[in-house]
């Protein structure tokens, strides 16, 4: 059987000029780890030199170094370690929890059903009165839920890069 030549190779940088280069940005980084400036080249290095790996294995460790470091060094480390994992997981940026309506919305659909099994069981034709409330204001929660769920979700604007509407040089 014949073998199938290999397609040609797009030539690629040096990886050890890559690494040394990625060496020297990094030490930049940790001389002034407040600087953004610095954190902003060693990061563009790394996106452009498909170095995302390493880059990772320097931020991650830092992130909790809390006898080396300042607490804004610290947010600094965090938010390009973040950057790099949405990167890596190629995900955009998490939305804003919105826990406090879905706990009041449960809240609200626990006593409507409260309030209908309650005039269920309670004699009286008052009580009675709460059955069709408690049942109309389930019905319309589930409703409202199905509605949100069935939305077409909002686009992701993709990945955001830390200061990515600030100039720089590249």
């Amino acid at each position: 059987m014949d073998e199938i030549p290999a397609a040609p190779v797009a030539p690629t940088p040096d990886r050890a000029a890559l690494l040394a280069e990625e060496e020297r940005l990094w030490a930049r980084v940790l001389a002034a780890p407040e600087a953004d400036d610095g954190h902003r080249d060693y990061f563009n290095h790394i996106t452009r030199g498909g170095l995302l790996r390493e880059g990772l294995r320097r931020y991650s460790p830092l992130v909790d170094a809390k006898d080396d470091f300042s607490v804004e060094s610290r947010r600094q480390f965090r938010r390009y370690q973040q950057t790099l994992m949405n990167l890596m997981f190629m995900t955009g940026p998490r939305p804003p929890a919105d826990s406090g309506r879905n706990n009041l919305e449960y809240l609200a659909l626990y006593v409507a059903a409260f309030l209908g099994i309650a005039g269920l069981v309670i004699p009286g034709p008052i009580p009675k009165i709460l059955v069709p409330i408690g049942l109309g204001f389930v019905v319309f929660s589930l409703y409202r839920r199905y509605r949100r769920v069935s939305e077409k979700p909002p686009v992701s604007p993709g990945v955001q890069f830390p200061d990515a509407d600030k100039p720089h040089d590249s």
